[in-house]
């Protein structure tokens, strides 16, 4: 018998960045950002980050599609954390040799 009264399973403290991190970058046939536990790095290498979540504060409430539609505002608006976020997101993700087949990269070791 399954329980009526379940307690909702409590936030993960980096839950807005996680959501922000498959949105920017999702899994397909190679793992995303996500997948690839970009989170730390992230935080360690952006100044203001936290700035930015605050004032994203109810993004993972939101549908998929105005997420996308946010993150395309604060690209417009050329927000200079948010900038900085991707462009971090995306050396950390290609710099990772779990992410090369998702571009075709090969590791190719002379002599081998």
């Amino acid at each position: 018998m399954v329980s009526s009264d379940r307690h909702p399973e409590p936030e993960r403290p980096h839950a807005l960045l996680d959501a922000i991190l498959d949105r920017l970058i999702p899994a397909d046939e190679a793992p995303g950002a996500l997948d690839l536990e970009l989170g730390p790095s992230v935080r360690s290498r952006v100044p203001e980050l936290d700035n930015l979540l605050d004032r994203l504060g109810s993004f993972t409430s939101l549908p998929l599609k105005e997420q996308e539609d946010t993150l395309r505002r604060l690209d417009d608006e050329e927000d200079p954390t948010f900038q900085a976020l991707v462009m971090t997101v995306h050396e950390l993700y290609y710099a990772d040799s779990r992410a090369w087949p998702a571009i075709g990269y090969a590791r190719h070791v002379p002599g081998t």
